[in-house]
């Protein structure tokens, strides 16, 4: 496996941990009817949305070139994650999978 094989699949982890950790904030906002009152959760969901959006499009960036598409910024991608931003996004999939874990205290932190 290449090191850009490893950074599309870890940043693929984090951006579906942080759209879980999005709906998961939204979802509780819903069910505690706070989604016109809870200004911070609310910010928190849409910083949690952007960086996986950012994380998601890392993952369809590296992987285009496998398709024959984007290739000149697909390959600069795939160049530019090497070893050190396989450890930092490792680091980074960890953490994130493990805060989804602790979505059992989300109703708690927003009554």
């Amino acid at each position: 496996m290449e090191w850009w094989q490893a950074n599309a699949t870890l940043n693929g982890i984090i951006a579906t941990a942080y759209l879980a950790i999005t709906w998961n904030i939204l979802k509780g906002l819903r069910d505690t009817k706070q989604t016109n009152s809870n200004s911070l959760a609310l910010a928190t969901a849409g910083i949690f949305f952007t960086c996986a959006v950012n994380h998601g499009s890392h993952s369809v960036h590296m992987l285009l070139p496998s398709f024959g598409l984007s290739m000149q910024d697909g390959l600069a991608m795939r160049k530019a994650f090497g070893l050190s931003m396989t450890v930092w996004d490792f680091v980074g999939a960890t953490v994130a999978v493990y805060y989804v874990t602790l979505r059992r205290a989300y109703g708690r932190l927003l009554t």
